[in-house]
């Protein structure tokens, strides 16, 4: 569940902080290739569907769109 207080008191400091100086400094994180390209493609789905899609993913410990990559490729076997 959201905290809408938490939220807010985050928007409220990071968005009243500079953190250019910190950006300027930062290490860039290098991830390698999984060997794997990924397309990003839209889905339309009725809202009903997709707040199903939701409540089947944490169900299973998923992001909605891991789980939904699962059951097509399952579905293409």
């Amino acid at each position: 569940m959201v905290d809408e207080k938490k939220l807010e008191r985050l928007a409220e400091y990071h968005g009243n902080q500079d953190i250019s100086e910190e950006i300027g400094t930062a290490d860039l994180e290098q991830h390698p290739p999984t060997g794997r390209v990924m397309i990003v493609s839209e889905l339309s789905l009725p809202k009903e569907l997709m707040d199903r899609v939701r409540d089947a993913a944490t169900e299973e410990g998923a992001k909605p769109a891991a789980l939904t990559r699962c059951w097509i490729e399952t579905g293409l076997r």
